[in-house]
């Protein structure tokens, strides 16, 4: 009974980060603005809290005589820091726009300050959050045969209850208890975390005053060692950069095919969530298996490799050629199609991904020293993976090789690292040789995604043709030729001008600055194709400024 409480606490606290994180994007957002950029930096110092977390609570818990109490005073210090939220952003309010009219044009120096202030924010209660896993296992784990799969265990628990909490974050709370009081519910939700969780500890120390183990042994024979600890880190610093550069990668993916609205993407998040609680699951149930690990291992890596790769042409597939997904459908069956789509593009290659992880802590046992200080280093080292993943995939890879070649890029990572840190033992010697090799090959002949198309053009009924596109970390924008008139596309399918309607666009300058009676200075809020911009200058105004939201949209302009 106190077992099953433990989990359904560690479930809550799941939730309770999720619905943070989702809130704290939301409102930052609209601080920071909601540029990829902008969103790169918050996210990166939640990762960088959690990293941080988990490394030093792991080193510590060590040596504290009762985990679980520990764990209460953690939750407390989540919920406590939490508060300060409001206090910080009334004064963040105050300072942006000095800060900004300082250090407004120099861009990469304005998003070190957004970085800044978001961890003045969110590294505090992140940092809490970050040795929850340490500590709990730390306190369910007592033998060294146990641990990867009691992690395991927790991991998919807390992952299950992530999905949950980005679920009611992202469609129920904020419309019935708006922004606030939805913040505050889950505050005090992880103080009953903390008060229920100090209750279990007095429970504990009552019926096992002695510290026994919680657990037996495990009758499965003793793990042994396969893989270094450089290459157990080094393949969970991997498995967190693919993870989360396939999060942004994948985001962007359905962009172009879905409309953009909050339901939509928290839908994907929530879908993209289960697939890794549903991978630990699958790791946890492979770790009872008499097989030896590097075949089971390899055999990860691989089926992730090639079920990412061929993420593209799956998707390119069930979009008919990127069509817009459910135009003709109401609300809820339009909800039902981006599940059922996500689910079969994301959700079989996450359950690959989501299966690393624990079984790289599984393949730990032999190097344990105690279970919070093991978990605690490799979950850290997955968690930095994780932070240059997502900047990576929004900073460079789609900046530098597009879409689709990032996400091959991805999923060859994984066979490589399979050729260069799988040493070859029995049966385990295809899969770290040959399985990669032909993966390889495959990726680079066959499932060659320079043929798949980047913006969907109907030659056929629109007489349509690509006549250039480019692909930047905010959008994908595209000049596409209709007959003998231009327009411009973003994502797909958000046209934002063309010359085909040149005089509509112009009148939207010419009608305002014709009826004001000494127009002197024009600002445009987005820039578009430029048409109703450039018509402002024909009047007899001293400035014209535009103001363009997506950076990506300026180079076809220009």
């Amino acid at each position: 009974m106190q077992r099953a409480l433990i989990l359904g606490l560690f479930f809550t606290s799941g939730f309770t980060a999720l619905v943070y994180e989702v809130l704290w994007m939301k409102d930052l957002g609209l601080l920071f603005g909601n540029t990829a950029h902008a969103a790169a930096a918050a996210l990166a110092a939640f990762f960088l809290g959690l990293a941080v977390g988990s490394y030093v609570w792991g080193q510590r818990v060590a040596h504290m005589q009762r985990p679980i109490r520990v764990y209460a005073l953690l939750e407390a210090g989540v919920a406590l820091s939490a508060l300060l939220y409001f206090l910080l952003l009334d004064l963040y309010y105050a300072l942006y726009a000095p800060l900004f009219q300082l250090l407004g044009d120099h861009y990469a120096l304005w998003i070190a300050v957004k970085l800044v202030l978001s961890l003045g924010i969110l590294f505090l209660p992140a940092f809490f959050m970050g040795g929850t896993l340490p500590v709990m296992s730390q306190y369910l784990v007592q033998h060294r045969e146990r641990l990867g799969r009691t992690t395991s265990m927790l991991y998919a628990i807390n992952t299950c209850g992530a999905a949950l909490g980005a679920l009611m974050a992202g469609f129920y709370l904020p419309p019935l208890l708006g922004f606030s009081k939805s913040y505050l519910a889950a505050v005090g939700l992880t103080g009953l975390v903390a008060i229920a969780a100090l209750g279990c500890d007095r429970i504990a120390i009552a019926k096992n005053p002695s510290d026994q183990p919680l657990d037996p042994p495990d009758t499965q024979p003793y793990l042994s060692p396969c893989l270094s600890p450089r290459a157990i880190r080094g393949l969970a610093f991997c498995s967190g950069f693919v993870t989360l550069s396939l999060e942004v990668l994948w985001s962007r993916m359905f962009a172009q095919v879905l409309q953009n609205s909050v339901y939509t993407y928290a839908l994907i998040l929530v879908t993209f969530l289960l697939s890794l609680a549903v991978g630990a699951g699958l790791a946890h149930g492979l770790m009872r298996l008499r097989v030896q690990p590097l075949n089971l291992l390899g055999g990860l890596l691989v089926a992730a490799a090639l079920l990412v790769g061929l993420s593209p042409f799956g998707f390119n597939w069930l979009t008919q050629g990127l069509s817009y997904l459910g135009s003709q459908e109401n609300w809820g069956a339009y909800m039902g199609r981006v599940f059922m789509s996500s689910a079969l593009i994301m959700g079989i290659p996450g359950v690959a991904l989501g299966s690393i992880l624990p079984f790289l802590l599984h393949l730990s046992q032999p190097y344990m020293t105690s279970a919070g200080h093991t978990v605690g280093d490799v979950v850290a080292v997955n968690t930095v993976g994780a932070i240059i993943g997502s900047l990576w995939a929004g900073f460079i890879g789609l900046e530098w090789f597009g879409l689709w070649s990032s996400i091959r890029l991805v999923a060859m990572l994984y066979l490589i690292l399979t050729l260069l840190l799988l040493p070859p033992m029995g049966a385990s010697t295809w899969l770290s040789r040959t399985a990669p090799v032909c993966g390889l090959l495959l990726f680079i002949s066959f499932l060659d995604v320079s043929r798949l198309p980047r913006v969907r053009v109907q030659p056929l009924q629109r007489k349509e043709s690509l006549y250039q596109v480019w692909e930047g970390s905010s959008a994908t924008v595209a000049v596409v030729k209709r007959y003998k008139a231009l327009k411009l596309k973003v994502n797909n399918y958000y046209t934002v001008g063309g010359s085909g309607a040149i005089k509509f666009e112009e009148q939207e300058a010419h009608i305002p600055l014709m009826i004001h009676p000494r127009p002197r200075s024009v600002f445009f809020l987005g820039l578009g194709s430029g048409i109703t911009a450039g018509a402002a200058l024909t009047h007899d105004v001293e400035r014209v400024v535009a103001c363009e939201q997506d950076s990506a949209c300026i180079a076809p302009v220009c």
